[in-house]
C-alpha cells in the first residue's frame, strides 16, 4: 500500500503535459492570428485592386458621356436638345446611350454649350490661336459686346514668379517674361465684312507685362485705327491676383456694335495659358460664348464606384490658321534661282502673266 501511494502522489506532481498544452495554445493562437492577419492583408489589396479596376472602367464610361454630348453638340440637328442641359436625366435613349456594359455606365452629363468664358491652356509662339467670339445672353439671343478681358499668365509659371519690369520695352524678356509672356492680339468685328471694313476695324496690339501700367484700353475702329496699328500696353501683372496673374480689358466696343469677333491670340516668348471673359452693351452683365467651346460635366459608374470629370470640349475645328496672310493681286512669283555656290535672277521673262 505505501509503494501505491508513492506512485500516485508522483503523478499528482508532474506537471509537465499541462504546462506543454499552454504551449501549444499559445503556439496555435498566435498562428490563427498570423493567419488572419495575412488574410485581412490579401482581402484589402484584392478589393484595392478591383476599386482601381472599377476605377478606370467608371473614368472611360464618364468619358463616354462627355464624348456622346460632344458628338451631339456637333451634329446641327440635335444641338438644340442638349445646349442647356443642366439636369442629371439620361433616360431618354434617343439621345444617350448611357448602359455600356453589366453595371457600367455613366448616371449624370452636365452640358453648357454657353460657357462665360473661354479658356485655353496653351498658346503657343508659333501657332496662333484663331477665336470667334458670338456673344449671347443667358437666353442664346446674340447681344453686342461692350468689353473684353484677357487674362494670361505662362503655361508653366514658376513658383515663386519672377517680377516684372515697367515699360514697353520688349527687350529685356529673358528675366520678366517668365511668370507671363507678351501677348499679339488682332480684333475684328464680323458685323460689316468687306474690304474696307475689315482693313478700318481690325485693331491689332500687343499685351506687354509689367509692373505698371494699365489693365484697360479702348478698341478703335474706323479709318483712325490704320494709323493705331501695332500698339502696345504695358499691363500691370499681379501674380497672386485673379485666376491669371495679367489681366486686360478692351473696352469701347459697344460703338460698333457687333455680337460677333474674330479674335487671333499669339504667344511670345514662351505659351500661355490664356482665358477670356466679356461683357455686354449696356451694362446688362457679362456675355456667353457660342459655338466656341462647351463644358461638359460626366459621371461615370462601375459597380460602387463613381469617377466625375469635367472638361472644356471645342466646337470648332482645330484647323493650322496662318498667323499672318500674304495677298497677291496675280499670283505669286520667285524670279530667283538658288543652288550651293550660286544663284540666277530670270527676271520678268519667267513671272509674265499669262
Amino acid at each position: 500500500m505505501k509503494q501505491s501511494k508513492s506512485n500516485t502522489q508522483n503523478i499528482k506532481s508532474d506537471q509537465s503535459g499541462f504546462a506543454a498544452i499552454i504551449v501549444t495554445l499559445i503556439i496555435v493562437a498566435l498562428v490563427v492570428l498570423v493567419t488572419v492577419g495575412f488574410l485581412r492583408v490579401a482581402t484589402r489589396e484584392q478589393r484595392s485592386a478591383l476599386d482601381r479596376q472599377l476605377s478606370t472602367q467608371a473614368f472611360y464610361a464618364a468619358e463616354t458621356g462627355v464624348n456622346d454630348a460632344t458628338k451631339l453638340l456637333l451634329d446641327d440637328a440635335t444641338a438644340s436638345l442638349v445646349s442647356s442641359k443642366n439636369t442629371c436625366d439620361v433616360s431618354d435613349t434617343t439621345l444617350w446611350s448611357p448602359d455600356l456594359d453589366a453595371g457600367v455606365e455613366y448616371t449624370c452629363v452636365l452640358v453648357e454649350a454657353a460657357p462665360e468664358n473661354l479658356e485655353y491652356g496653351s498658346i503657343g509662339t508659333t501657332q496662333p490661336k484663331v477665336i470667334r467670339i458670338n456673344a449671347v445672353d443667358e437666353d442664346g439671343i446674340s447681344v453686342p459686346v461692350d468689353s473684353l478681358t484677357i487674362s494670361w499668365q505662362a503655361e508653366n509659371m514658376p513658383a515663386p514668379p519672377i517680377g516684372f519690369s515697367s515699360g514697353t520695352s520688349f527687350t529685356n524678356q529673358a528675366s520678366d517674361f517668365s511668370a507671363a509672356p507678351v501677348l499679339r492680339v488682332s480684333l475684328t468685328p464680323l458685323n460689316d465684312i468687306n474690304r474696307q471694313a475689315l482693313v478700318e476695324n481690325t485693331m491689332t496690339f500687343f499685351l506687354r507685362p509689367s509692373s505698371g501700367g494699365n489693365n484697360t484700353g479702348s478698341f478703335i475702329s474706323g479709318s483712325g485705327n490704320v494709323q493705331n496699328q501695332g500698339q502696345i500696353f504695358e499691363t500691370n501683372c499681379n501674380p497672386t491676383d485673379g485666376q491669371r496673374a495679367c489681366n486686360f480689358t478692351i473696352s469701347s466696343m459697344g460703338g460698333v456694335s457687333a455680337s460677333e469677333y474674330l479674335m487671333t491670340i499669339r504667344s511670345i516668348y514662351g505659351p500661355a495659358s490664356v482665358l477670356v471673359d466679356g461683357t455686354r452693351a449696356g451694362g446688362a452683365g457679362g456675355i456667353r460664348f457660342a459655338g466656341q467651346q462647351a463644358i461638359i460635366d460626366s459621371t461615370g459608374r462601375a459597380g460602387d464606384v463613381l469617377r466625375r470629370i469635367q472638361v472644356r470640349a471645342p466646337l470648332t475645328p482645330e484647323f493650322p490658321y496662318p498667323g499672318f496672310v500674304l495677298e497677291a493681286t496675280g499670283g505669286i512669283c520667285k524670279p530667283y534661282s538658288v543652288y550651293p555656290n550660286g544663284g540666277t535672277n530670270e527676271g520678268d521673262a519667267i513671272c509674265a502673266l499669262p
